[in-house]
């Protein structure tokens, strides 16, 4: 199987890369959007390919040579004998009767989960295409856009509408047949404000002029096309030729291709950023995923002897189980807030719809078995309990089913079901509602419920249809509806509970809402595991709070912490997180299970760059103590002076005046557009010299880069203590760990040892004279000192774990002192193996250290700490580094909380191992930061007084005299 090589590549930023394109707005779209995390990563990823593919190509050669697997390079190279050499050897280079794998690397793969928004990717590219080409970055390429299905291309067009909303650059679309006149009646496609960009249905694309389809020829162009293939990448066998069109048409341009199932081994070597479906679900975009156990066969009534009707009954009642337990969790959420999370919506999709056996009628069957109450809840319930205590794993190992939400299910009674999923009190019979002028949808809802208070719909190309052969038997309401119930299912107010239908749903609709989803004779073919996984997209959506759209526990920096403190208070925030991970789950009924779990294995496992898989059963420890942190918030104080070599301030004079004018428009104009606002002020600033230090070599930076850099700079706020608050999820990396190229047994066999470390029983006693004196004094029996000594030999020794040269230590010397347990160590040599671990040697001494070392911490009453990860953690201390002048975030190794005894005030100690270790270095900067903030900042929590403390773990060798008190390896002096 192909492994992703260009992503290794271009994930960090070229070190020559120059500052325009750092500087390029990757978030803001349109009016009032903004692009999430993944996808601004996903726009640097595709801007660095841009930068190695034109500016250091022998680079970007060099990387793919250097891979040691060359299976893929024979698979994307064409031999003479391959199927397409004669016609592509036509446009590109051939060598030794063969086309290398080096002609195709003008491309990037965008592999991004259904729903993730990578059409909102594709369309900000466009602009960067735009400024980049008329800054003479890049040539000026016309540009192409290529979907399968007119829904996508529908999709692009409403999107670049809201996109020309709030743009310096306006995207004017024209069909590909247009493109002659439009050379014709334009010597350049981009203007300083515009671009003309082109599109066509993919499958169009042939070598003919025949009615409604496009001979590649004609618009070949030179091969001077930047082409944008979305969800274009593939076709069926025959339609392969295709897939060498677009490379002959991009022969001299690029290609990117967006999808969220990349299977051909050139989409997968040349992916720049893989966020797939795995991805999306792991770092907190989506929602959890469940497949259950049980499946939905045997439902057509040629083997109706095969299933009981009470079977197929218990296999309905299980969804609304799981229906009834999540809506009672997101009741109590919503308690806190009624806008915290969604409105929980269960699912059926089903092959047929309308025929007289379709699979939905027999679920709508079933379904009114169980509003009139016949049906025995026990047995379902039993069934039910059973698979979710078997299956208690997500998918993708990101956590498993809580207890609780089990014992949820187990009390759950008919009643509760008639008021969760029926909105009503009383069984009855279902009677439907017709829509006026609205033949697409039909409500229901039961007799015995309030007016109004439908609790399903169906949602068909024709629904009528029921009306006519499915609901002869049910009574229909005298007075239709003007309403759209499908339109405004997404509200939060919304009656409707269960939402059945065939395909429609997977194509442009957009929903937090499902928590349940039952696939019924669907996925049961290889040929379906594309409209499965487009399903599965659309449910794993998850906005906790308006306009955030990731798991309430990855909702931790600063300006959505302060978005979500608007909705929940601090302190309430812990017992959400308790109640909200089954409403934060996607849990799949399907006629074949395996369909579904094969889909999500294989890309868990198959198409993962280096195969990485979380480390599961690392767990936060119970402690009952507040443990607190510091926040921070902006001030607007003055910047120190920006030290600039005089050659260079004096070549940025030049480029923008020595006195503001028209020349400051000009300026403006050749800017990345999202600087323009603030960049007339910092003008002002550059032109006077006292605002620099003329100290430093020539870097070499043009003066666009050093405008770049200065307008950030002059821009920036320094930060000041704001409160403290408990830690909620700050601390969150021991979540993430995960472990590369790791087989499952393997997995499987590291995570049972993690288990047993865990649950390893801890001595009664401090120590073996302790327990000594205790049995001389007859308090415990001889078999209980024996297995106390047995505990103390075992006690702190570490547990390791090997495979293939493979060394992993399970370190259990502070089961109840550290924040999460166990802790996990390596040596350098395979960090590279493992993320989220610790690896570095000073802080694998600092723990030996300080286990040894715990009788300086007995002063106190209580003591906990926690490893921090600058990568995912919020716990970090401001600091101005005077090397890359700026403002940045100092991430200390470790953090203590301590409370000394017989009093209330509370310490915090930051404790850095390698604070003067080469390559890390800024030990000044990083105690005048820790002294700017705290020294005479006196800040309480709950009339506490909290001391905050320093340390660098390391002898002051080579240090400043001014900080040389911060460092030490006593721990007397750092704990007195």
């Amino acid at each position: 199987m192909a492994k992703i090589v260009l992503e290794k590549l271009v994930k960090d930023n070229p070190s020559t890369l120059p500052e325009f394109y750092k500087n390029l707005d990757k978030e803001t779209f349109g009016i009032d959007w903004k692009l999430h995390e993944y996808q601004q990563a996903a726009l640097k990823n595709a801007l660095n390919t841009l930068y190695y593919f034109y500016e250091q190509k022998e680079h970007l050669t060099n990387h793919y040579q250097s891979q040691t697997n060359d299976d893929w390079k024979k698979q994307i190279s064409y031999s003479n004998e391959s199927t397409h050499f004669g016609l592509l050897g036509q446009y590109f280079s051939v060598e030794d009767n063969e086309i290398p794998y080096t002609e195709f690397l003008n491309r990037a793969s965008l592999w991004m989960a259904t729903g993730s928004g990578k059409t909102l990717v594709l369309i900000k590219l466009i602009e960067f295409l735009h400024q980049l080409a008329t800054n003479d970055f890049i040539p000026k390429n016309d540009i192409l856009i290529l979907a399968p299905k007119p829904e996508i291309l529908s999709q692009i067009k409403s999107h670049i509408e809201i996109f020309n909303k709030n743009s310096s650059v306006k995207i004017n679309l024209k069909d590909l047949r247009e493109f002659e006149k439009q050379k014709h009646l334009q010597t350049s496609l981009y203007d300083s404000d515009a671009i003309t960009v082109f599109y066509s249905k993919s499958d169009l694309i042939t070598d003919n002029n025949k009615e409604n389809q496009l001979d590649y020829k004609t618009y070949y162009n030179n091969g001077e096309w930047y082409v944008l293939l979305d969800e274009a990448h593939k076709g069926d066998k025959e339609d392969s030729i295709r897939q060498a069109y677009y490379s002959i048409l991009a022969s001299k341009g690029f290609m990117f291709s967006f999808s969220a199932t990349f299977t051909d081994t050139i989409d997968i070597v040349t992916t720049a950023y893989n966020f797939n479906l795995k991805k999306f679900i792991e770092t907190g975009y989506g929602k959890h995923i469940t497949v259950s156990g049980q499946e939905y066969k045997n439902w057509n009534k040629k083997k109706q002897d095969e299933f009981s009707e009470a079977d197929k009954t218990q296999m309905v009642v299980k969804s609304l189980l799981v229906l009834t337990a999540i809506k009672k969790e997101a009741e109590f959420i919503k308690t806190k807030h009624p806008e915290l999370f969604h409105n929980p919506l269960l699912i059926t999709i089903a092959n047929e719809v309308n025929t007289i056996d379709a699979e939905l009628k027999l679920f709508f069957k079933q379904l009114a078995i169980v509003a009139s109450g016949k049906y025995d809840l026990d047995k379902a319930k039993e069934v039910l309990v059973s698979d979710l205590l078997l299956h208690k794993e997500y998918q993708f190992n990101t956590a498993e089913i809580p207890s609780s939400f089990v014992q949820i299910i187990q009390d759950i009674t008919k009643e509760d079901i008639l008021k969760q999923v029926f909105n009503a009190s009383a069984f009855g019979k279902i009677e439907y509602t017709r829509i006026a002028n609205n033949s697409r949808e039909v409500a229901f809802r039961l007799k015995t419920a309030d007016a109004g208070q439908h609790f399903c719909l169906l949602v068909a190309s024709d629904a009528t249809k029921w009306s006519e052969n499915i609901l002869e038997n049910y009574e229909y309401t005298e007075t239709p509806l003007t309403k759209s119930y499908f339109r405004t299912i997404n509200n939060q107010e919304s009656s409707i509970n269960i939402l059945l239908g065939s395909r429609i749903f997977t194509e442009g609709w957009d929903s937090n809402r499902p928590n349940v989803v039952n696939f019924i004779n669907i996925g049961v073919d290889e040929g379906a595991q594309k409209f499965v996984l487009q399903a599965i997209g659309r449910g794993v959506r998850i906005q906790p709070i308006p306009g955030i759209r990731k798991r309430l526990s990855y909702i931790v920096n600063p300006e959505e912490t302060a978005q979500l403190e608007k909705y929940i208070e601090v302190k309430a925030k812990e017992k959400v997180l308790q109640k909200c991970l089954s409403v934060e789950s996607l849990f799949l009924f399907a006629t074949k299970k395996e369909v579904i779990k094969n889909i999500t294995e294989n890309l868990s496992r198959e198409k993962d760059a280096d195969d990485w898989k979380i480390v599961k059963h690392i767990e936060k420890i119970k402690i009952p103590k507040e443990l607190i942190i510091p926040k921070y918030e902006e001030v607007v104080a003055e910047i120190p002076a920006y030290s600039i070599n005089q050659t260079e301030y004096d070549e940025l004079i030049g480029f923008v005046g020595a006195e503001s004018g028209i020349n400051d428009k000009l300026v403006l104009m050749q800017s990345p557009t999202n600087v323009s606002k603030t960049l007339i002020s910092a003008l002002d600033k550059i032109r006077d010299e006292e605002n620099f230090k003329f100290e430093v070599e020539h870097s070499g930076r043009k003066p666009m880069d050093n405008l770049l850099l200065l307008n950030h700079h002059f821009h920036q706020k320094p930060k000041k203590l704001k409160a403290f608050q408990p830690v909620l999820t700050e601390i969150n990396h021991f979540e993430k760990i995960e472990i590369a190229n790791l087989p499952d047994k393997e997995l499987e066999k590291l995570e049972q040892i993690i288990i047993e470390s865990i649950n390893k029983k801890k001595p009664l006693y401090n120590s073996v004279e302790e327990a000594g004196v205790a049995y001389q004094n007859k308090e415990i029996d001889l078999t209980t000192f024996q297995e106390q000594l047995g505990l103390f030999t075992s006690q702190g020794q570490p547990k390791d774990y090997t495979y293939n040269g493979l060394k992993l230590e399970i370190n259990t010397d502070f089961l109840a002192e550290h924040y999460y347990n166990p802790i996990l160590l390596t040596s350098e040599t395979h960090r590279q193996l493992f993320k989220h671990i610790i690896w570095v040697e000073s802080e694998v001494e600092f723990l030996r250290k300080l286990n040894e070392n715990r009788d300086k911490l007995e002063k106190y009453e209580w003591w906990y700490f926690s490893k921090l990860d600058e990568t995912t953690d919020d716990v970090s201390i401001p600091y101005y580094d005077s090397t890359t002048q700026e403002y940045r975030k100092f991430f200390p190794d470790f953090v203590f909380w301590l409370k000394e005894k017989g009093s209330d005030n509370l310490i915090i100690k930051f404790i850095d191992p390698k604070g003067n270790r080469v390559g890390t270095g800024n030990a000044e900067d990083k105690a005048k930061g820790y002294e700017n903030i705290f020294n005479g900042h006196s800040v309480k929590y709950d009339d506490k007084e909290v001391m905050i403390d320093l340390f660098f773990y390391n002898e002051p060798i080579g240090v400043n005299e001014s900080v040389k008190g911060y460092f030490t390896k006593d721990f007397k002096k750092i704990f007195e």
